[in-house]
């Protein structure tokens, strides 16, 4: 509804992972995370010419640990409003 409503620039989708694979694997799937993220966006009548991906793999971090609750966290796809052209 944000996205469709009430604003209206670009969007960046980064694919993140915990750091548990290698980091060929982990820029693989944080790729595939953003990639899918950007096809439920574009079924929802977002065009494609507002969205990019990238994958950082397990290059962000947001927290540093060893345990399943960090790991967790650090699984996600982060959405960047992009300033207006």
């Amino acid at each position: 509804d944000f996205l469709q409503n009430t604003y209206s620039g670009r969007i960046r989708i980064e694919g993140n992972c915990d750091p548990r694979a290698t980091n060929e694997y982990n820029i693989a799937l944080g790729e595939r995370r953003a990639l899918s993220a950007q096809k439920y966006l574009l079924q929802s009548g977002i065009r494609p010419e507002r969205l990019q991906t990238i994958s950082y793999g397990e290059e962000r971090l947001l927290p540093v640990g060893d345990d399943e609750y960090t790991y967790a966290l650090n699984r996600r796809v982060d959405f960047i409003i992009l300033e207006k052209e």
